[in-house]
């Protein structure tokens, strides 16, 4: 969302984001790479968005059963 808010600001757009507290606090992946897909998509909504607000909501489609080490 830091990364976001000055182009936000720039357009006079709100920004905001939802994150479930039952949503997990990790995830299995390249934590750059997520950064990167979510700073994209809340980008490209900024940028065809002319007025009004980006909400960014994450949510937990599928929940993997825990791994065993």
């Amino acid at each position: 969302m830091d990364a976001l808010r000055p182009v936000a600001e720039h357009k006079d757009h709100s920004l905001a984001m939802s994150y479930p507290a039952a949503a997990p606090s990790r995830f299995l992946g390249d934590p750059r790479r997520i950064r990167q897909v979510l700073i994209a998509l809340g980008g490209n909504a900024l940028k065809f968005t002319e007025h009004g607000y980006v909400h960014v909501r994450i949510a937990c489609a599928n929940k993997a059963p825990a791994r065993r080490s």
